[in-house]
């Protein structure tokens, strides 16, 4: 048996307008195109949860430091060296305030009026002009 030999018209399926090829083409494209907003979608979730777990991390990192668990006895120190200093102040200006006449005396809560500082920050009782520990 020898083989036919075919006309070109004869091996087309399809008309020349159809050809199967860009059917398969646009198949692709559609897909294709779904594919790419599906891994842009993904990147953009990718980056989303990266940015909460940087963000994670920091506050572990802050919470953990020797610093921040050391917070309120550095701030019972800051308190009690700053009455100290204001006591000191007040001993000082009421020596040279005595050297003048007609001075009236300072009290704790007028200097630090004077000075601008808060008293409730200080812990200064107004009343009794002394610090409440």
């Amino acid at each position: 048996m020898s083989p036919k030999k075919r006309k070109a018209s004869d091996t087309e399926d399809f008309p020349s307008s159809e050809e199967p090829k860009p059917k398969l083409l646009q198949k692709d494209a559609i897909t294709s195109k779904d594919t790419e907003d599906e891994i842009q979608e993904t990147k953009s979730r990718v980056n989303q949860k990266q940015e909460v777990l940087r963000k994670l991390r920091l506050v572990r990192m802050y919470r953990n430091k020797p610093e921040m668990q050391d917070l309120d006895t550095v701030t019972a120190k800051w308190l009690q060296v700053c009455q100290e200093a204001l006591q000191d102040l007040l001993v000082k200006v009421k020596e040279q305030m005595s050297n003048e006449i007609g001075q009236e005396e300072l009290t704790l809560t007028q200097l630090v009026n004077k000075l601008g500082l808060d008293p409730k920050l200080l812990m200064l009782d107004p009343v009794e002009d002394c610090f409440v520990t």
